[in-house]
């Protein structure tokens, strides 16, 4: 399974690369590519930037309540089903229910792990 659980989320669809504008100059991407600038973001200091991310959802949780993270998800849905009409396919639909229900048998050996004390 991805990052996550979503392994979706690394799959680009491919009509959701949209040609640039006429106008728009392409000049920038014909030069090379700087080493170093490569070196520094593959070096990124990956986990502070997910320890951010989980951080500023929980802030979010706290100041707003579930709503606002509902409202998010359903923000990301219309998103992906404007670039992907098909999404989610079934595959996705079967990964997501066995994902749920690995969730829901943890949780259920939590609960009886402090039902039984």
């Amino acid at each position: 399974m991805a990052h996550g659980g979503v392994a979706w989320a690394r799959q680009p669809a491919e009509n959701a690369r949209r040609p640039a504008p006429p106008d728009a100059s392409l000049d920038r991407y014909n030069g090379g590519v700087d080493p170093t600038l490569v070196h520094a973001y593959v070096s990124r200091d990956w986990a502070q930037g997910e320890a951010a991310e989980r951080s500023h959802w929980a802030d979010i949780y706290r100041r707003d309540g579930s709503r606002a993270l509902w409202s998010a998800a359903q923000g990301l849905f219309v998103y992906m089903r404007a670039i992907r009409p098909e999404f989610p396919d079934d595959g996705m639909r079967t990964e997501d229910l066995a994902h749920h229900v690995r969730v829901k048998d943890h949780l259920d050996r939590a609960a009886h792990a402090f039902t039984r004390r």
